[in-house]
């Protein structure tokens, strides 16, 4: 019994778990402006940002979902060059975000010129990495600040 209860507390203190679809998809400009201000994490064939969804976007949207974009600029290339930059970018993202991805954010994948030449492999392990970056905090938790002094805070 006891375990039963310890195990729906675990439950309780942590997000929900994030559903990764691929039909969830971030299509209005504002979302794509909105993202560019969150957390970066720059390859040499995509940028990956990220930022947690407001409280009023997140009721309106299915709790749990990872939602994504994928944008390519002109510079990339022809359409059909910025396509497949495109379909590789998702293809890495269906690989890589049902393990990465955390509940309740939204992606976008700025893709580059590299990103057409380069490996599958490499773009799944960039992509990787880049999960890991931008859900990094750069600020020290409270229990790790130290005053000039040297004094724990």
């Amino acid at each position: 019994m006891t375990d039963d209860a310890s195990h729906s507390d675990h439950l309780k203190n942590h997000e929900p778990r994030p559903r990764f679809d691929p039909m969830s998809r971030l299509v209005r400009r504002s979302d794509f402006l909105r993202l560019a201000k969150g957390r970066k994490a720059v390859t040499s064939g995509f940028v990956l940002q990220a930022l947690r969804r407001p409280a009023d976007v997140t009721d309106q949207v299915d709790g749990g979902t990872v939602r994504t974009g994928y944008t390519t600029s002109r510079k990339v290339g022809s359409a059909v060059e910025r396509n497949r930059v495109r379909r590789r970018l998702k293809a890495a993202m269906s690989t890589v975000a049902p393990q990465r991805a955390r509940a309740n954010h939204d992606y976008v994948l700025v893709g580059r010129r590299q990103a057409l030449t380069l490996p599958f492999e490499d773009l799944i392990e960039d992509l990787d990495r880049a999960f890991i970056k931008v859900h990094t905090s750069k600020r020290p938790r409270h229990d790790q600040t130290r005053h000039r002094d040297g004094t724990q805070a």
